[in-house]
């Protein structure tokens, strides 16, 4: 079996791995008998692959989850958006309309795995 199709198929089931001293963690609901040999039989393929976009991955510090509050303390450049939206037509002038074309299949279980886990780091995307 190919790497990429255990990868695929670990993602369909909703089923991560990560490396941690040399070790695979698994986790998920969906582990069966099978699936555990495929990862065995595949242990150091997804040890490399897991270093390799670890090291090529940029580390981000985790994004704070803004407290409550009934307003808060705008930049100086959202105020100037805002300001530029009061004249007339400015309400336009920083909307970029475009469109995506996809080809090829598309790996719903993975695209929503990536939409939820962008939601989940912006705070702003879980607002208004």
């Amino acid at each position: 079996m190919r790497l990429d199709d255990l990868i695929d198929e670990l993602i369909r089931l909703d089923i991560h791995i990560a490396a941690k001293d040399g070790q695979l963690k698994v986790q998920g609901e969906k582990i069966s008998p099978q699936i555990v040999e495929k990862i065995k039989a595949n242990k150091e393929a997804l040890l490399k692959h897991l270093g390799e976009a670890e090291a090529s991955s940029y580390l981000i510090a985790d994004i704070p989850v803004a407290p409550q509050q009934e307003n808060y303390v705008l930049s100086s450049s959202q105020i100037r958006l805002w300001v530029l939206s009061r004249f007339e037509g400015g309400n336009v002038a920083y909307n970029m309309p475009g469109a995506f074309v996809l080809e090829g299949d598309l790996n719903i279980v993975a695209l929503e795995h990536a939409f939820n886990a962008l939601i989940e780091r912006h705070e702003n995307l879980r607002t208004i």
